[in-house]
């Protein structure tokens, strides 16, 4: 068990990096350029390399993808692997955290109310990483995004929020922010995730895309959905035989022909994980699981 609490000051050096960040992408600091923002602003600790929002990058100034996974990390203990527990008070300063970013990025739209595309998407990404630190994936719902501010729940900005936390791995909170239709006589969240997983594989975020696979097949298996299981397990598979890990493809699809609730079309499954084998050069299982097969 972890026997101390997480550091409170990396979340906290952490606004000062994200308001610095708006500023630069917002041009309110004239006349300076950003390797002064940067040296003044930023702490070299939490410069990460600009990561998969491709369109939003800013030159050298701290990323808001990569903060917010290395604040995730902060929260974690080194030696144990387990959740460091809070120290007192964190859930009320983090929300303090979050209120002062919203408030810097209000200031720059009230100097600047017409914006570029990318500075309206810096400064979206910006106001979402302490909303994702304080709202777990499981827990995020529409009371979550109704807390966000109005003008960032208005489109454009919150199809910004909502790319930004599908590439955050975070595929549920997306399709609560992507305000989705009611989709009769079918599942919503399942047709959003296969969708979403498609647009990550178009952005080259690949992580992203197999988070959205994994959550639609946590679901389904939920809600003993046997065509979904199917589908997202198959997609999965593929997926990841595509990026190099034919094994790890074959293995997860062992599982779920092995697993309750079984899938439908389950030869489909099998047929499949006999070619991940094969890819993957593992024979002796080939020639066995084919002759089952057969």
């Amino acid at each position: 068990m972890p026997s101390a609490v997480f550091s409170m000051e990396p979340f906290r050096q952490a606004q000062g990096s994200l308001c610095a960040a708006m500023d630069a992408a917002g041009g309110a600091l004239a006349g300076r350029g950003l390797d002064a923002v940067v040296a003044d602003a930023i702490p070299a600790d939490l410069m990460g390399s600009v990561g998969s929002l491709q369109s939003g990058r800013v030159h050298g100034v701290v990323d808001p993808l990569e903060l917010t996974r290395r604040l995730e990390s902060w929260r974690i203990c080194p030696r144990c692997g387990g959740a460091l527990p809070p120290p007192p008070g964190a859930v009320e300063a983090l929300s303090r955290m979050r209120d002062a970013v919203f408030a810097h990025a209000e200031e720059l739209l009230g100097k600047q109310p017409e914006l570029a595309a990318v500075t309206r998407r810096r400064l979206a990404t910006c106001c979402m990483v302490y909303p994702l630190l304080l709202v777990p994936e499981d827990s995020w719902d529409a009371p979550a995004t109704a807390g966000l501010p109005a003008w960032l729940r208005a489109a454009p900005w919150r199809a910004e929020c909502e790319t930004f936390a599908l590439h955050a791995g975070r595929p549920l909170t997306a399709y609560h922010l992507s305000g989705p239709p009611a989709t009769p006589g079918g599942d919503p969240v399942s047709a959003y995730l296969l969708r979403a997983a498609d647009r990550m594989v178009e952005d080259r975020d690949y992580l992203a895309g197999l988070a959205c696979l994994r959550t639609g097949l946590g679901l389904a298996r939920e809600r003993g959905d046997a065509k979904q299981i199917g589908e997202f397990a198959c997609r999965l598979g593929e997926r990841m035989a595509d990026y190099g890990h034919p094994a790890e493809a074959a293995s997860l699809l062992q599982g779920v022909l092995t697993g309750k609730p079984s899938p439908e079309d389950p030869g489909r499954i099998a047929v499949a994980r006999i070619t991940y084998l094969y890819k993957a050069e593992d024979y002796a299982t080939v020639a066995s699981e084919a002759d089952q097969c057969l």
